[in-house]
């Protein structure tokens, strides 16, 4: 019993270990807000652990992402259709994400 409580604390670790490594922080987005229906917005995305494979998500859906650097992506957002409001923006690198920070649509 102590041997398998040991070697299911050393898998736990592991998997605590990878998580961590590779889940992107997103730290800040800017800007953070844009008008509705005024055309596509780039907004530039900065925090760790970014790679060729993250996106940005919003509202379910994988943006245009173009990644700059493991500090940097930037991704297009389309304002047409948009709502007033704060929707989260997120990064994904496969199957891990980030935390999320608001963007905000003002009707004017």
């Amino acid at each position: 019993i102590l041997i398998l409580s040991f070697i299911c604390e050393a898998q736990i670790r592991a998997k605590e270990e990878e998580l961590e490594e590779n889940t992107p922080d997103l730290t800040s987005i800017s800007p953070t807000t844009a008008v509705i229906n005024t055309g596509n917005k780039t907004i530039t995305l900065t925090g760790d652990d970014f790679t060729s494979l993250s996106k940005a998500w919003y509202k379910g859906a994988a943006l245009p992402t173009t990644y700059v650097s493991p500090t940097q992506l930037t991704a297009v957002l389309s304002s047409t259709g948009a709502t007033a409001g704060d929707s989260p923006i997120t990064v994904r690198t496969e199957s891990f994400e980030s935390a999320p920070k608001t963007f905000t649509f003002t009707a004017t």
